[in-house]
C-alpha cells in the first residue's frame, strides 16, 4: 500500500508529460518483471520486496485512469464513466482471493504469480499495442467471448463422462458438433450484419460492431448461465447442447465484425494487426482455460460460468456505450452540415436563375462572378 501511494505521486505527473500510453506500457513491463521476481524469490524477505515493487508498478494504472476518463468524456458524462471504471478495482479484491486460493490449493502459492504474469504478458500488453483507434475495449469483448467459449468446451467432457450422463469418448466427441454447427451458421451471418451496419453508418467506424456487440452482450451471458447451471444441476443433455450451440453462435457472430473493424482501421498493416489480435485471443483463452479448472472446482461450475456471464455482459455494455456515442456524434455532425448544404443549394439556385434572367453567354452580358456576388448579397 505504501509503494502504491508513493509511486502514484510520480507516475501521475509522468503521464501528463510523456503520455498515458507510455506509462501504461512501462507499468505493465515492470509488473511482469516484478511478478517473475515473486515467482523465483528464494526467501520471504525478497518476496515482500518484489511485492512492494509490484505495487509500485500497478500504481501507473490507478494514477492515469482518472486522467484518461477526463481525456475521453465530457464533464457532464464523467461521473458515470468514473463509476464504471472503478468496478474492476472493486471486483479484484473479491475474485483475487477466490482464484488465488484455488490455484494455491491445486498447485502452489507460486502459481498465482505465474497466472498474473501470464495474464499481463499475453492479454494486457497486446491490448496496449492495439489501443489505437479504440480497438482495445472491443478486443476485451472478443477475448472474453472467445475464452468463455473454450472454457465451456474444456469443462463439458469432465461432466459428461460421469453420472448421470456416463457418455463414452465417442459420444462426448459428437456433443461438440453443436458448437461447430453454430459457428458455421453464425460466422457468415455476423459478417453480413457487420457490413450492413457499416453501410448504414459510414461516418462512424465503430458502427460496424453495433449489431454483433448486441448479439454477444445479450445471447452469450444467458447461454453461459444456462450452460453452467445445467451442469451444476445435471439437467438433461439436450439443455447442455442447446447452451453450447448458443455460446458458439454468440462468440462466432462477434469475431468477424472485430476483425473487419481492425483491418479497416489499420489498412496498411492489416495482416500484422489481424495476426496480433488472433494471437492474443488464443493466448488469453489458454490462460483462462488454465484457471478455469481450478476456479470451477473452488467456486462450483455454476458460479464460475455466472462470473464469466457477468464479465461478458459488462464488457459488451461498455463497448456498446462507446459505439452509441460515436454513432450519435456522427449523426449530430451530419445534422449540423445539413443547413449549410441547404444554404449552398439555395445560392446555386439563385445563381442559376440570374443566369437565365440576364442571359449569360450573350454579348455584353454580366460576368458570372458578378452574378454570384449579387446572389450572395
Amino acid at each position: 500500500m505504501f509503494a502504491v501511494g508513493l509511486a502514484a505521486l510520480c507516475l501521475g505527473p509522468a503521464s501528463d508529460r510523456f503520455g498515458r500510453r507510455i506509462v501504461y506500457l512501462l507499468s505493465t513491463l515492470a509488473f511482469i518483471a516484478t511478478s517473475l521476481g515473486c515467482i523465483f524469490a528464494p526467501s520471504i524477505g525478497l518476496l515482500v520486496a518484489f511485492r512492494a515493487l509490484q505495487g509500485a508498478a500497478v500504481a501507473g494504472y490507478g494514477a492515469t485512469g482518472s486522467a484518461i476518463i477526463a481525456d475521453v468524456y465530457a464533464p457532464h458524462e464523467r461521473g458515470t464513466a468514473m463509476g464504471i471504471s472503478t468496478i474492476p478495482m472493486l471486483v479484484g479484491p473479491i475474485l483475487g482471493p477466490i482464484l488465488g486460493g484455488a490455484l494455491s490449493q491445486a498447485f502452489t502459492w507460486r502459481s498465482t504469480f505465474i497466472a498474473i504474469a501470464m495474464y499481463a504478458g499475453v492479454v494486457i500488453l497486446p491490448l496496449l499495442v492495439l489501443a489505437e483507434g479504440g480497438v482495445a475495449l472491443h478486443a476485451i469483448v472478443a477475448l472474453l467471448s472467445f475464452g468463455s467459449m473454450f472454457c465451456s468446451l474444456t469443462e463439458m467432457p469432465l461432466f459428461l463422462a460421469v453420472a448421470p450422463y456416463n457418455l463414452s469418448p465417442a459420444l462426448t466427441g459428437l456433443c461438440y458438433m453443436a458448437m461447430g454447427v453454430a459457428g458455421i451458421i453464425a460466422s457468415p451471418l455476423g459478417g453480413k450484419l457487420s457490413d450492413a451496419a457499416a453501410a448504414t453508418h459510414p461516418a462512424a467506424p465503430l458502427a460496424r460492431l453495433m449489431y454483433n456487440t448486441a448479439i454477444s452482450g445479450l445471447l452469450l451471458p444467458c447461454s453461459l448461465l444456462l450452460f453452467g447451471w445445467a451442469l451444476h444441476f445435471k439437467l438433461h443433455l439436450a439443455v447442455i447442447l442447446v447452451a453450447q450451440f448458443c455460446i458458439g453462435a454468440a462468440a462466432c457472430a462477434y469475431t468477424p465484425s472485430l476483425f473487419g473493424y481492425l483491418t479497416a482501421m489499420k489498412q496498411q498493416g492489416a495482416a500484422a494487426a489481424a495476426a496480433g489480435l488472433h494471437s492474443t485471443m488464443f493466448l488469453a483463452s489458454a490462460v483462462l482455460v488454465l484457471v478455469a479448472s481450478a476456479a470451477a472446482s473452488a467456486m462450483g461450475v455454476g458460479a464460475f460460468f455466472s462470473l464469466l456471464a457477468g464479465l461478458n455482459l459488462l464488457s459488451a455494455a461498455v463497448g456498446g456505450q462507446q459505439i452509441y456515442r460515436q454513432v450519435a456524434s456522427s449523426r449530430e455532425a451530419g445534422s449540423s452540415m445539413l443547413p449549410k448544404l441547404q444554404q449552398s443549394s439555395a445560392v446555386a439556385d439563385d445563381v442559376a436563375d440570374l443566369h437565365e434572367d440576364r442571359g449569360i453567354g450573350k454579348a455584353g452580358s454580366p460576368a458570372p462572378v458578378v452574378l454570384v456576388v449579387d446572389a450572395c448579397k
